[in-house]
């Protein structure tokens, strides 16, 4: 059994871990052909609300850094042609997929994908070592010098240098091997439509009203963000009286 040795490997960068309610803010892709990076793409993306301020600690990605970069919609239709019909590898791949998947489903565009997860091989060929996450092993392994973790070019790369490590010393271990076969992806998510006007007249008013702000862009919200936020204010400061 022979490793994948043509794929695109991905990473992103966030501002939280729920794909429902988090926004993209960069994303990273690597494509390889036979064993080889031949091509990198990076995109910053302006998630339209602020950036909070552990992800900024996190990623060193600002506010400042994102305010003239493109959406996720200007974003996502390269990024998809960029992926094509190709395998894709990541750490975790799951989680990043669930980002790309969803903002794809709400652009009507299709995002459905076999891959390799080397945070599941880690598990199993790595089980001895300590911590599973990314930067560790590379650090462990020493894979990457100067390693800048939680970039998503950088952990990309990363990534590729991991999956060829694990593959370069498994040997002749079949258990292993089936192992590196790349399996769909399942994440089921529905289309999202944008918020309506009288959504976002009443989350104004709502806001007006009781002296608040919010640090996203009206705007960009789906329908079900825009109830959250009215839900939520009308349940901690109430109702505007008429």
């Amino acid at each position: 059994m022979c490793r994948v040795e043509n794929y695109i490997a991905i990473d992103i960068e966030t501002t939280g871990l729920t794909p429902k309610t988090d926004r993209i803010i960069e994303i990273g892709a690597v494509r390889v052909r036979s064993g080889e990076i031949v091509e990198k793409r990076n995109w910053l993306i302006n998630p339209k609300c602020k950036i909070p301020e552990f992800v900024v600690e996190l990623t060193g990605i600002s506010d400042e850094m994102v305010c003239e970069a493109p959406t996720i919609d200007e974003v996502m239709p390269e990024f998809i042609d960029f992926c094509d019909e190709e395998v894709i590898i990541g750490h975790h791949i799951i989680t990043d997929f669930s980002f790309l998947k969803r903002n794809a489903v709400n652009l009507g565009m299709t995002f459905e994908k076999k891959a390799i997860d080397t945070l599941r091989l880690a598990r199993i060929i790595l089980a001895e070592l300590e911590r599973k996450n990314l930067a560790f092993l590379c650090g462990e392994l020493s894979l990457i010098d100067n390693m800048s973790a939680h970039r998503a070019m950088d952990d990309a790369v990363a990534t590729i240098a991991l999956y060829n490590y694990m593959w370069e010393h498994i040997g002749e271990n079949e258990e292993y091997r089936k192992l590196f076969v790349p399996l769909p992806l399942r994440y089921v998510v529905k289309k999202e439509s944008p918020a309506t006007a009288v959504q976002k007249k009443n989350l104004r008013n709502l806001l007006n009203y009781h002296g608040l702000s919010l640090d996203i862009d009206i705007d960009s919200l789906t329908k079900n963000e825009a109830s959250r936020h009215i839900d939520n204010i009308i349940k901690e400061r109430g109702r505007i009286p008429k």
